[in-house]
């Protein structure tokens, strides 16, 4: 990974951060007691990291991409229930965008993204538990946040060891 797709990796999780930002505003109006002061702390959690990734695009003489004023949401939160599979959705994002900084040359930014990706992942699974979603599980693959096609190809039974 050259410094150029690492600065794109870096810009793709602050998208995914002023994403996160904007939609923790929205769902935290939804929420009350212990779950709105969760969501208070992860939203002030998001816009630390926001504001990190800013800084380190900064120290790269690179200008950061600015947040939208406005956000399509996944879910629409209008109760509590939906506001908690928006900040799972939220999250589920958040760990797809630092994926694409795991393989960054940096080993700051590697720890960055695993650090984050850890976190979000825990994250939307409690989430998705307060939601009420049924059974809860973790990610659906071994590696969230990675299209499949990153994976490489399937080895082939039987095949040779070179």
């Amino acid at each position: 990974m050259s410094e150029v797709t690492s600065v794109s990796a870096l810009q793709e999780a602050l998208k995914a951060e002023h994403a996160a930002v904007y939609g923790y505003g929205v769902l935290g109006a939804r929420l009350r007691g212990a779950a709105q002061g969760t969501a208070r702390t992860i939203w002030d959690d998001h816009r630390a990291q926001r504001d990190d990734l800013i800084s380190r695009l900064a120290a790269r003489g690179v200008r950061a991409v600015a947040a939208s004023p406005v956000y399509r949401l996944p879910v629409r939160p209008v109760s509590g229930r939906t506001a908690a599979q928006l900040a799972a959705a939220l999250e589920r994002a958040v760990v797809t965008a630092y994926a694409g900084l795991a393989g960054a040359p940096d080993p700051a930014l590697r720890t960055i993204a695993a650090r984050e990706m850890q976190q979000a992942m825990a994250r939307s699974v409690r989430w998705q538990a307060m939601s009420g979603a049924g059974r809860v599980t973790g990610p659906s693959s071994a590696f969230p946040g990675l299209p499949s096609a990153s994976l490489g190809p399937a080895p082939e039974p039987g095949g040779s060891r070179d």
